[in-house]
């Protein structure tokens, strides 16, 4: 078991050098693009002209460099040294054949220059072998350069999911909604959740269902249809008999319930059905 947990490791420690290495040369590939486009641009010869499409085409040739070499740099896990050519022509054919829907001759021609920064990068290497200490310094920032990336798309990652979590639970606790809607709320439970997605904006509408774990008991009701009979009363109506809503949006100039933000854009809608142990809340952002 000790040697197979040892392999697994192996392999995924592997797989993560291979991705950084890939990742650290395509900070350097596309620096070095940069730099040609800034000269070449300052020569007065525009490297994608005047075409509509240069914002595509230069793009394109980025993420071409991206992918030929982390394919190059995860195909060196399989591939022995020897056997170079296939390192290269492998990941070729696979950028010439995505290429093909129009700018093929980015797939075949950007593969070759990604060869030259490779051929680049390990003469400069060699070159400041023969001074320790000032490749020890431009190794270091070189790796932290390449960091920066992955420890930014970390803390994006770490946040997003703090956010989605916090979103879930927004509204699915007794105690939150007994705050907000001033009516004491028996336990619950969460039968279901449905993630209404985002859009580009930040919207969202989410929906619950959740269940009393105990009938609710009249008074509940009773203290629902003396707040909805309050004319001063924000939130709650009853419909009919037996079909308790609650309705509120704050945010952008409107009143926020208790302990909520006004500056926070809200809704939160919950209807509940005399007699039945399970309810429906939708809430979201606007």
């Amino acid at each position: 078991m000790n040697d197979f947990l040892k392999t697994v490791w192996n392999g995924v420690k592997r797989v993560c050098l291979a991705t950084f290495y890939g990742f650290r040369q395509c900070v350097f590939q596309l620096l070095c693009w940069e730099i040609f486009e800034l000269i070449v641009n300052l020569m007065g010869f525009y490297l994608y002209g005047d075409h509509p499409g240069a914002f595509t085409v230069r793009w394109s040739v980025y993420l071409c460099i991206v992918v030929f070499t982390m394919l190059y740099h995860w195909l060196a896990l399989i591939i022995p040294k020897e056997e170079r050519l296939a390192r290269f022509v492998i990941p070729y054919i696979i950028c010439v054949v995505g290429w093909l829907s129009g700018m093929v001759i980015i797939g075949a021609i950007v593969p070759f220059i990604c060869l030259l920064f490779f051929f680049m990068e390990s003469y400069l290497k060699k070159a400041l072998t023969s001074r320790p200490k000032a490749f020890k310094r431009i190794k270091i920032a070189y790796n932290t350069v390449a960091l920066l990336p992955f420890l930014l798309i970390a803390v994006i990652a770490i946040v997003s999911t703090w956010s989605e979590i916090s979103r879930k639970h927004r509204f699915d606790d007794a105690k939150t909604l007994t705050r907000i809607t001033e009516v004491e709320f028996p336990k619950l439970k969460v039968v279901e959740y449905d993630y209404g997605g985002s859009s580009f904006h930040g919207d969202y509408s989410d929906e619950l269902i959740l269940e009393f774990k105990e009938l609710p008991s009249e008074e509940f009701y009773a203290v629902i249809d003396s707040l909805a009979r309050c004319d001063n009363h924000d939130g709650w109506y009853v419909e009919g008999d037996s079909t308790y809503n609650y309705s509120r949006v704050w945010g952008n100039g409107l009143p926020a319930p208790p302990g909520e933000d006004d500056e926070e854009d809200m809704s939160l809608e919950i209807e509940i059905k005399r007699g039945e142990k399970r309810f429906h809340v939708s809430y979201g952002a606007w």
